[in-house]
């Protein structure tokens, strides 16, 4: 077969690979902008009262992030920790598309305790998480 266009067929070539090494998926599921605060717009899930510090009477404290470009069946997943230790079950969420995604921890019956918390969201089966630390006083 005679390649009339080398131009061409690089192009096509290299487009091939891309498919190949790619998994057939050129956008990768990806997060960023993870934000921490009392309050989440029920619409976008995005965060709208951003705090660091909280009282250990508050009632819920949200951590969201934005997820891009995830297929069906994308699970993240949120550990939250107090002072390094894991303090509640995983939460796990499946979705897909662009958007934010907020999860959140709910007040014990005893209130919050006062120290060093963090959260850390991550797409499952990859290496692609986020973290955030803040103290409750």
């Amino acid at each position: 077969m005679l390649i009339r266009n080398p131009k061409f067929f690089y192009i096509f070539l290299t487009i091939s690979a891309l498919f190949l090494f790619t998994g057939c998926q050129l956008l990768r599921p990806m997060i960023s902008d993870m934000k921490i605060g009392t309050e989440v717009d029920e619409e976008t899930m995005e965060i709208t009262k951003k705090a660091d510090t909280f009282s250990g009477k508050t009632d819920t404290i949200y951590a969201s992030i934005l997820l891009k470009n995830a297929p069906e069946n994308t699970e993240l997943e949120a550990t939250w920790t107090r002072e390094g230790r894991e303090i509640s079950e995983k939460s796990t969420i499946s979705t897909s598309g662009t958007r934010y995604i907020a999860f959140n921890m709910q007040k014990p019956s005893e209130n919050f305790r006062s120290g060093k918390y963090a959260v850390k969201i991550k797409i499952k089966g990859t290496d692609k998480e986020l973290s955030k630390e803040f103290e409750i006083k």
